[in-house]
């Protein structure tokens, strides 16, 4: 278990009561879900832009197939330009396959093994027990949140530079289509 950053908050935890105890736990609870959820959400995000992705490259494709004299005008400054965009979109998928791999992250929950205190079945002071079961719970769950919060802030961060490099590539088609007109009218002259 990580190291525990509530001891100089609760000093004295088997001095706090049962009912704050399952307060705590239950707003624990629900930030854990908000997280967990956070970082599907990038997940998903980055699943519907490789899907966009996908179709932009089917159409191309399909459309540079059908269409063989498109190919006929392609020059140098034209591959060029193309291959920029090119490379920008590689990246870009790149960027999106990483937040959609396998991540390391908590599942929602916690295992019983870390929140059991030790001796639990002596037959001595039952609500002492209790209190340390609780208070192992909000320690594991504080410790979650604070993990997935810190891998959500690195996938947040990834996921920024896959929408910056989606952003140029979807931005530069205009440019690119203009610049290939212009060099087809230039040629066509």
């Amino acid at each position: 278990m990580e190291q525990n950053i509530l001891e100089d908050k609760i000093k004295n935890w088997h001095e706090v009561k049962s009912e704050s105890y399952k307060i705590i736990i239950d707003l624990a609870k629900e930030r854990f879900s908000e997280v967990v959820s956070e970082s599907e959400s990038i997940t998903d995000k980055s699943f519907r832009i490789l899907g966009i992705i996908g179709a932009y490259f089917t159409v191309l494709g399909y459309y540079v197939s059908s269409n063989k004299q498109v190919l006929e005008f392609v020059n140098i400054p034209i591959a060029v330009i193309i291959s920029v965009f090119m490379l920008i979109s590689i990246a870009s998928v790149f960027l999106f396959f990483k937040l959609i791999l396998p991540k390391s992250v908590i599942n929602k929950g916690l295992p019983p093994l870390v929140v059991m205190p030790d001796h639990v079945d002596s037959k001595d002071d039952f609500e002492h027990q209790e209190k340390m079961l609780q208070y192992n719970i909000v320690v594991s769950y504080q410790n979650n949140i604070l993990y997935m919060s810190n891998q959500n802030e690195k996938r947040a961060k990834v996921y920024k530079k896959a929408l910056i490099s989606f952003y140029v590539f979807v931005c530069g088609l205009p440019f690119s289509a203009v610049c290939h007109l212009i060099i087809i009218r230039l040629l066509c002259q």
